[in-house]
């Protein structure tokens, strides 16, 4: 009767242990599983960002073009002052000071990079300098008023 229990108890044992390493296991395959869908999303969100600094890139192309255009038309009228002529003719003076009152207005997207910083891809990623830029490119967006446009 004492063999009896034994094998019982070792039966027992091997069960508990069998159960035990069943659910381990369930736990890691969840946790990787987990893991490889955080990582598609981060994908995604670090996807969303490029293409919005691709925009920014072209709105700040555009500005930088018009603050060029705007320093010619400023040059043009300095010159035409200083050659000693009576009076700077008044479609380019009204063209001049038209580009000097009109501010560049940026409104450079930020909605991906806000949502990949909250969703914690920025501080996910393995590259220091990146994660640095980014963090500090989004805490510049989130320091301005969500309403008036970003002005260079």
């Amino acid at each position: 009767m004492i063999e009896a229990r034994r094998i019982g108890w070792a039966r027992r044992l091997l069960e508990g242990l069998t159960i035990t390493l069943g659910i381990l296991a369930a736990f890691g395959v969840d946790a990787w599983w987990d893991g490889a869908q955080e990582r598609a999303r981060d994908r995604t969100h670090l996807a969303s960002v490029l293409r919005e600094l691709r925009t920014t890139g072209e709105l700040l192309d555009d500005a930088v073009r018009l603050h060029r255009l705007t320093q010619t038309q400023a040059h043009l009228v300095l010159e035409m002052t200083s050659l000693g002529r009576p009076s700077v003719p008044a479609d380019s003076l009204n063209s001049f000071v038209g580009s000097l009152l009109n501010s560049y207005i940026i409104n450079p997207p930020t909605g991906a990079l806000e949502a990949a910083t909250l969703s914690g891809a920025i501080a996910r990623l393995e590259d220091d300098e990146l994660k640095s830029r980014g963090s500090l490119f989004t805490g510049c967006s989130r320091s301005t008023d969500r309403r008036s446009p970003v002005r260079w």
